[in-house]
């Protein structure tokens, strides 16, 4: 027996000739969903469609391996069903060509197989994270080190050093280039989206309302008044009632006339009004008949509402309109020099890797876009006209029959770009399938953007038409009870201000699995563990606390079968742990379950480069590289290659520089025995012994 699925799974299943965005909410099955589309798409009895004509871009590499397999068991158990079908045994051969794969992997077969249309050298190779952070640094250093050489940069990289490089260290300023550039990545066209950051501080002559950040501004400042306004008003109704400090609502009266005024004032206004803010006192006048708690809580609200106004007062109006442009004029001119950086940087970068005939993942998509599109002279910047398909781009679409791509709240602008000039819904042939949950979005540490996903959400029809939305929320994976614990947390917190979207009905999950009743009453309720004022480190203390959890969920908890879908005892593989951050708790987790004896694998995301192992012999070839480098240097002195200790270095690095002898020490405690010999070398010679080994084996090559 096949699956039942729902009406809404049916429709997403059968529809055609659209754009079709499903908003999947977590547990609805929208995999299965996407393979049985696509399992009607390769077996329709009228317009059958080859599978490698199909692209199916997913997130991970993983979820594309386990969509292939998916597909290609379902297509085996149609081949069972009809063993004579000719198109379905052809099936089984091309799903090994088909384009089921992440965006990355998509981007390489375009780059591939259309190499020539950018001048790449076929002979490309995808490179590492490691040499490229070694790339990255030399261009970090050399660009340094030639702006204070040469006389025309050197006062205006020195402000920049100032401005930005806290406490001397060059390190931050490092940062902030870098990550300036893996964020500029994430647009179509990265040097233009930095050009345009470079006149971000300059004042327009209509004044800071009308700059990007002046709208934002006021969009803050109007939400602040208008939950005071609230606020007061919610007072003054208390100061009505019955038993209420009536001659308190003139003090408040005078509040709301204040936050109106300022509510309808443009900046400078608002700073002038709020320069010379004075609050009207309340009434000293004796009331009968004032119930004590209802004057007492008008006290407390009336001082919240006072202490907003000078948080606000603080926040956003410390300085003057003046003082703001002739600050802004400041940071613009530092602001500018920081984006030369950045640019000289991409441009190096992007140089070095082709001299040594490098890729990385952002040159992936930015070279697939060169490929597909074209920008005209002329252009509506920003528009999605503002690139066109190019002839590459126009054969694959008249090849492509359908794009599909899932995970598709996180996209970003050029992911986007690529997968809309291979569609053909410029040309009214409307055929992208685009699946995702806006409440999953959370890449944008990643440069996702998932205001792509949310501008369909919004304009896309409900009902069948050329641009269709299709709902899907009905949770197949979990039990009531922790659904509404997700709703009930999500229900108060997502609004369309927080987290751009309200959580209605429609984002809500609903039950849609049937579970065995619980043998116990209250038996799967959500927990809620709370760890106060632990006696040991807090880290050790929550690890322990959930090993204890777990050791008791072991003894008495049920859970249903995936496969049979009865009741069983709960085994270890059944239980994961999610933790914000791995570094700095993974490690602690695993040792505190393994103490108490419960089997746990650590999964790491670090990667090669990241190993301990690895760090290690990349800082020595950093210090071999330039002995001056105290970090890499500390971090080999304090591997199994240095082997000193914390007092060892404290020692050394108290030592003049012109210390350029050993001196041998042993010390000596009273009742015990030696615990040298202790010696204390300079830096210098620190740094030469622990390059000696290696010089010298270098030198015998």
């Amino acid at each position: 027996m096949g699956i039942k699925f729902t009406d809404s799974q049916q429709k997403v299943i059968d529809s055609r000739g659209r754009n079709l965005l499903v908003s999947a909410a977590a547990g609805s099955g929208k995999t299965a969903v996407l393979v049985e589309r696509i399992i009607r798409l390769i077996t329709d009895k009228e317009d059958p469609v080859d599978i490698d004509r199909l692209v199916v871009v997913t997130f991970t590499d993983a979820a594309a391996g386990e969509m292939r397999e998916r597909i290609g068991a379902a297509i085996e158990k149609k081949l069972l069903e009809e063993p004579e079908n000719q198109h379905l045994m052809r099936q089984t051969t091309l799903i090994h060509h088909a384009l089921i794969t992440t965006i990355h992997s998509f981007c390489l077969f375009v780059i591939r197989n259309n190499f020539n249309d950018i001048g790449l050298d076929p002979g490309f190779r995808v490179a590492d994270t490691g040499e490229l952070e070694l790339i990255k640094q030399d261009i970090l250093k050399t660009i340094f080190e030639e702006r204070l050489d040469n006389q025309d940069t050197r006062e205006e990289f020195r402000l920049l050093l100032d401005t930005l490089a806290a406490g001397g260290s060059e390190k931050g300023l490092e940062e902030l280039i870098l990550r300036l550039y893996t964020f500029s990545q994430s647009f179509p066209w990265p040097k233009q989206w930095l050009e345009e950051r470079g006149r971000d501080y300059q004042m327009p002559e209509e004044g800071m309302e009308s700059t990007p950040w002046g709208k934002l501004l006021a969009e803050l400042l109007a939400q602040e008044w208008q939950q005071l306004t609230e606020a007061i008003e919610e007072t003054r109704a208390l100061c009505r009632e019955e038993g209420g400090p009536a001659l308190y609502e003139a003090a408040l009266e005078s509040d709301q006339e204040l936050v109106s005024l300022l509510a309808v004032k443009d900046f400078g206004q608002q700073y002038e009004l709020l320069k010379e803010l004075k609050f009207t006192a309340l009434s000293r006048k004796k009331q009968e008949g004032v119930e004590e708690e209802k004057k007492e809580a008008v006290k407390q609200r009336r001082d919240r509402i006072k202490e907003d106004i000078k948080a606000i007062r603080e926040r956003y109006f410390s300085f003057s309109p003046q003082t703001v442009k002739s600050r802004m004029e400041e940071i613009g001119r530092v602001e500018e020099i920081l984006i030369q950086v950045v640019l000289e940087f991409t441009q190096r970068f992007e140089e070095k890797k082709r001299e040594k005939n490098l890729i990385d993942f952002s040159d992936m998509e930015h070279f697939a876009l060169d490929i597909l599109t074209h920008r005209p002279e002329e252009r509506e910047e920003g528009g999605e006209r503002a690139w066109i398909p190019s002839k590459t781009a126009m054969d694959y679409r008249a090849y492509f029959r359908e794009i599909m791509i899932d995970e598709y709240q996180d996209s970003n602008p050029v992911q986007e770009y690529l997968l809309q000039s291979i569609s053909g819904e410029w040309e009214g042939r409307y055929n992208r399938f685009m699946v995702g949950d806006l409440k999953q979005s959370i890449y944008r540490f990643r440069m996702a953007r998932p205001e792509i996903f949310l501008e369909k959400y919004e304009v896309y029809s409900r009902e069948e038409s050329e641009r269709q939305c299709i709902p899907l929320h009905m949770n197949f994976r979990s039990r009531k009870e922790v659904l509404d614990s997700v709703n009930g947390v999500f229900g108060q917190l997502m609004t369309k201000e927080l987290g751009k979207l309200d959580y209605t009905d429609e984002e809500a999950l609903h039950e849609g699995a049937e579970y065995p009743l619980a043998e116990e009453a209250g038996a799967y309720e959500t927990e809620l563990m709370l760890l106060e004022k632990p006696e040991r480190e807090e880290k050790k203390a929550e690890a322990g606390m959930v090993a204890h959890r777990i050791g008791q969920l072991m003894e008495e908890l049920k859970i249903t079968d995936k496969d049979t879908g009865e009741l069983r005892n709960i085994c270890y593989r059944d239980i994961v742990i999610l933790l914000r951050s791995s570094s700095g708790w993974d490690e602690v987790f695993y040792q505190e379950l393994t103490a108490a004896g419960i089997p746990a694998l650590l999964t790491s995301k670090t990667g090669y480069f990241h190993a301990k192992e690895v760090q290690t012999l990349l800082n020595f070839l950093r210090v071999i590289d330039n002995p001056r480098q105290d970090i890499p240097l500390y971090g080999v002195m304090t591997s199994l290659l240095g082997r000193f200790t914390g007092e060892e270095i404290a020692r050394i690095r108290k030592i003049k520089k012109d210390v350029c002898t050993i001196t041998w020490l042993r010390q000596q405690k009273k009742g015990k025995k030696s615990v040298g010999p202790f010696w204390k070398p300079s830096k210098v010679i620190v740094r030469r012994w622990l390059l000696s080994p290696f010089i010298s084996f270098f030198g015998n090559i």
